[in-house]
């Protein structure tokens, strides 16, 4: 039996409706950039200050860009010789990455669940108003409580996928950029096709698999199943509402773009304009920045409404048809 499925306009008006409506949710996505902020600057600090010490030791400062060469070579022998180093780093990275996991998914469960929760307590053509959660801290905290598991399963299954359609896309091309430095060109004609197939088909595969992994989180937090169970639940869905199922990424592709050009745009005549001018320099570094940052806040938020309407696709079976239910306040 085909799932009833609202309109892709409908959806996404609706997840739009949850996040306005429920401005606090926010905080949960800028919280994860904050940490993902701080994790990368301070390994970044860390490996600036391990090279510069290492580059002083080595003396290449008074030597000269020539050493830098010698550099990276005691380096490659260093790690050659010393596997335990290699473990070490390589258990570092692993730390990070899984910490960084585990918080995208905590957040990843905690802003599904709730806006599930808020839209299914707001009934068709409902106004404004009634997508306002008043304990929307509770269900966001529940929800990371709850699902937090199934989501960490599902961010990896995701990340997994990512990253084998970017090797899917690297490998030729650093097939061209070897046959063009080694002068071979039966590599660089082969490896141009294959990029040339290997281009159009990751869009469309990297579609899709967004697409699935929007639509498991949904399945996650709606029905009682595992990652893998979402994953299968998310491919029967899609296939039976194709049609409604584009629309919606369509439409959420072309919502996202008005969103960067509407920052993009007006920076860009700031930095025309205010390049006549002795202080344009620090106005458009001040300017520049305030709009960076509000296109981060707007993206995200843009992000939770994307979400959201995904939630929103495939209504609730216990959603209100008329009048939505009263939530007790915690």
């Amino acid at each position: 039996m085909i799932a009833p499925t609202r309109s892709a306009p409908a959806a996404l008006g609706r997840g739009v409706s949850q996040v306005v409506a429920n401005p606090g949710l926010l905080l949960a996505p800028l919280a994860f950039v904050g940490v993902v902020a701080a994790v990368l600057a301070a390994v970044g600090a860390s490996a600036v200050l391990l090279a510069g010490s290492v580059l002083a030791e080595r003396e290449v400062w008074r030597r000269g860009p020539a050493a830098i060469w010698d550099f990276f070579e005691s380096l490659r022998a260093f790690l050659l010789a010393s596997p335990g180093a290699v473990v070490l780093a390589l258990s570092g990275v692993l730390v990070v990455l899984l910490f960084l996991t585990s918080v995208a998914a905590w957040v990843r469960a905690g802003v599904t669940g709730a806006l599930a929760e808020v839209d299914a307590c707001a009934s068709e053509a409902a106004p404004l108003a009634a997508f306002r959660h008043p304990a929307i801290g509770r269900a966001f905290f529940g929800s990371a409580a709850r699902l937090f598991g199934a989501f960490f399963a599902l961010v990896n299954l995701y990340g997994i996928a990512g990253t084998v359609l970017v090797l899917f896309l690297v490998v030729p091309a650093m097939g061209v950029l070897s046959g063009a430095l080694t002068s071979n060109t039966t590599l660089t004609i082969l490896s141009g096709l294959a990029l040339a197939v290997a281009v159009p088909v990751g869009i469309v595969a990297g579609a899709a698999l967004r697409v699935l992994y929007l639509v498991a989180g949904r399945v996650l937090v709606r029905e009682p199943v595992d990652a893998l169970g979402a994953v299968a639940r998310a491919v029967t869905l899609v296939r039976e509402n194709p049609g409604r199922t584009a629309a919606l990424y369509l439409l959420g592709a072309v919502g996202a773009m008005a969103v960067g050009i509407g920052f993009v745009v007006p920076r860009v005549v700031l930095t025309f304009v205010a390049g006549w001018s002795r202080a344009g320099l620090w106005v458009v570094m001040g300017v520049s920045g305030a709009f960076l940052f509000l296109q981060v806040v707007v993206g995200l938020a843009y992000e939770l409404a994307l979400t959201g309407s995904f939630v929103a696709l495939w209504p609730s079976a216990d959603a209100p048809e008329s009048a939505p239910p009263e939530i007790a306040p915690a």
